[in-house]
């Protein structure tokens, strides 16, 4: 069973769902806060995709490596 996760504007939803759903270029700030197979899948690049252009990447969870996103806790 998939996982269901909160999405602004969505409600929960199933994770692929939510990817799926999630409209590009539409946010200041893109927050990976999970580390989903998904996300993964997806890489920076795409996950980036989902903010407005100069959008801040902001990995929580480390997936996306050094490079991959703005700020890492």
């Amino acid at each position: 069973m998939a996982e269901r996760v909160a999405v602004l504007g969505l409600g929960y939803v199933r994770l692929p769902l939510a990817v799926n759903r999630a409209e590009a270029g539409a946010r200041d700030a893109v927050i990976v806060a999970v580390a989903h197979r998904e996300f993964v899948e997806m890489g920076a690049e795409a996950i980036r995709g989902l903010g407005k252009p100069g959008a801040l990447l902001y990995d929580i969870k480390g997936i996306l490596g050094r490079s991959g996103a703005d700020m890492r806790l």
